[in-house]
């Protein structure tokens, strides 16, 4: 009986297995139809995650920790003022109280910590962009995008809302440097914080640098590492006030939200090595010495903060840098990434740079079989 009932259940596979293919060669599908169809079940996981409480856990535990990494470098940039010759934080500049927010202006040698934030998959929530993409197959373009954010429908993030509450109530200020269009989705953006409960008064237009943001003589910064050493390096004018500000946290879901100069439009390979320099990996999750890096005369120059710290040449032994520089100021700084995102980014757009034009549609299993050999097989 046992032998009938296996020799049945072979028959149905095999049936099953055999009408299968005959439906693939009567339907012309393709193996690139099928890898489509594995990528959009990639992608629905994607939207399910981000819709899932698990994600919400995740965002409430990392928001509750960047206030903590906040206070922490703000402690530690205090620890080490006596040795900067630049200039010192101010805590008691900025007030936030009954709905005002006053600004005090800074001297010469005083300057306000700041936080720069992006906003999408960091501040605010898209995935219903991604989901309406899948669902209805609306394409993900800039035109579908622009309606998307005239709808002011994006749900802020758990915890950010009592993290950006912090920084106002410790001294500090928040810098949107998105690279959502400054002149074109600005007022959108405002009002879609504004239906999410974020207060108003913390929206000031010279808060807002994102892409596009015009400055003297309509210069336009479009790396956001190059916004953040602007404001750094000049004085900002908030509520009629002008003061020195200093960039000590940077919140982003992608690693070109850091430092763009060097990673912006790079290959997988600039990313990994990226991700292997010891400075780098110590300004995640804890204070440590600024790094910067600049693009000059077609040459990618490396900057340090003079904190006593030694300084890794693994970018400069692997060409991808031509030059460090030690600056002689000590600042501290530190990054957090918004991880999750698993929808669209910079990581994606790197692994096809590498892939995509050998492997066509296939560039992600190309990438995947690459990292699976680098372990013994466990057949």
């Amino acid at each position: 009986m046992k032998q009938l009932r296996s020799f049945l259940m072979l028959v149905i596979v095999l049936l099953i297995s055999f009408n299968f293919l005959i439906s693939c060669k009567n339907n012309k599908i393709t193996d690139n139809k099928i890898i489509a169809t594995t990528n959009e079940y990639g992608a629905l996981y994607s939207v399910l995650w981000a819709i899932s409480p698990e994600r919400k856990a995740q965002l409430l535990t990392q928001y509750k920790l960047n206030i903590h990494l906040y206070n922490q470098i703000i402690a530690k940039q205090n620890q080490f003022a006596d040795k900067i010759n630049k200039g010192k934080l101010s805590l008691n500049l900025v007030k936030w109280e009954k709905n005002n927010l006053i600004i005090n202006e800074t001297s010469n040698d005083e300057f306000i910590p700041a936080v720069a934030v992006d906003l999408d998959e960091t501040f605010l929530d898209n995935s219903p962009v991604l989901a309406a993409s899948l669902l209805d197959k609306r394409k993900f373009n800039h035109l579908n995008w622009d309606k998307w954010v005239k709808t002011q429908q994006a749900k802020i993030f758990a915890g950010v809302l009592n993290f950006v509450k912090h920084i106002y109530h410790n001294g500090g200020m928040i810098f949107f440097t998105s690279n959502r269009l400054q002149n074109k989705h600005l007022e959108d953006t405002k009002k879609n914080l504004i239906n999410e409960g974020f207060p108003e008064e913390l929206l000031n237009d010279a808060l807002w640098w994102m892409d596009g943001k015009k400055l003297k003589a309509d210069k336009v910064l479009k790396e956001k590492e190059d916004r953040y050493e602007y404001i750094n390096n000049n004085k900002v004018s908030i509520l009629g006030k002008k003061v020195n500000v200093r960039i000590m946290m940077v919140i982003g879901d992608d690693i070109n939200d850091f430092n763009s100069n060097f990673t912006n439009n790079k290959g997988i390979t600039y990313r990994e090595n990226y991700m292997e320099d010891n400075n780098i990996q110590k300004l995640f999750g804890e204070p440590a010495m600024a790094i910067r890096f600049s693009k000059e005369n077609d040459k990618i120059i490396k900057y340090y903060a003079n904190c006593g710290q030694s300084v890794d040449t693994l970018l400069l032994e692997k060409k991808q840098i031509q030059e460090i520089i030690k600056e002689n100021i000590c600042w501290y700084k530190s990054y957090s990434l918004i991880g999750g995102n698993a929808m669209y980014g910079g990581w994606d757009s790197a692994f096809k740079k590498k892939y995509f034009e050998q492997h066509g549609t296939s560039y992600m299993k190309q990438a995947i079989r690459e990292y699976l050999q680098k372990f013994t097989s466990w057949d």
